[in-house]
């Protein structure tokens, strides 16, 4: 299960209230923790360091939770408060807390969670380093295609060097089995670079398309 709702104790309402305008109580808000991303390699072929998860759960504290990635004001309904890194069997996962306002508006949110409907969720986040499991390299630039085995490596990215944290969503199906994640497009400022290199020569190159085929037919 991926979200569950906890107690609130006294030291979690201190970092909640950190966050708050108003001075909160334990009645005030509805509680709940979420296994957010973790080390496993996911159903995009990619895979988390420990290391990411570690900077993921600096970053992620006071974080919005939003619903579906539509970063919009009126998909906002939680926010981060407490995380934790922790190892299990090999596995190291990003958890996190977040607090949910009771209010007649959050009842059947708050429902769907109990109830188990809303339970999948998935990062938002950018990263530096997207590297090949197999060579090391940077994974667009190398060989080596996702989910291959060679020679006992199942080739997957590896990724590193978290540079942003951005929100935590509820979604129906999550890239990471289990919890969820989803990356950033540009895993660097040079792929981004690329990219833009990439549409300008698109451009260029249906402009003289379009110039060749006046002239060609002498539409002139």
């Amino acid at each position: 299960m991926n979200v569950e709702k906890t107690a609130v104790s006294a030291d979690d309402m201190a970092l909640i209230n950190k966050f708050s305008r108003a001075e909160l109580s334990e009645s005030d808000v509805y509680s709940f923790k979420m296994v957010c991303c973790d080390t496993n390699i996911d159903r995009d072929g990619e895979a988390f360091t420990k290391n990411a998860l570690q900077k993921l759960a600096e970053l992620f504290i006071g974080k919005t939770v939003i619903t579906n990635h539509i970063p919009k004001a009126e998909n906002q309904i939680a926010r981060i408060y407490k995380t934790l890194v922790e190892d299990n069997s090999g596995v190291s996962r990003l958890i996190a807390w977040a607090y949910i306002p009771k209010n007649s508006g959050n009842d059947d949110f708050i429902k769907l969670i109990d109830t188990g409907i809303v339970k999948e969720v998935s990062v938002g986040c950018s990263v530096r380093k997207c590297t090949c499991s197999v060579c090391g390299k940077e994974l667009n630039y190398c060989q080596h295609k996702k989910f291959k085995d060679y020679d006992g490596i199942i080739c997957h990215g590896i990724l590193d060097e978290v540079t942003d944290a951005y929100e935590v969503s509820f979604v129906a199906v999550p890239a990471q089995k289990g919890a969820g994640v989803t990356k950033c497009a540009m895993y660097n400022e040079q792929c981004a670079m690329d990219k833009a290199v990439e549409t300008r020569l698109k451009m260029a190159e249906n402009f003289l398309f379009c110039i060749n085929n006046f002239y060609e037919k002498g539409d002139f």
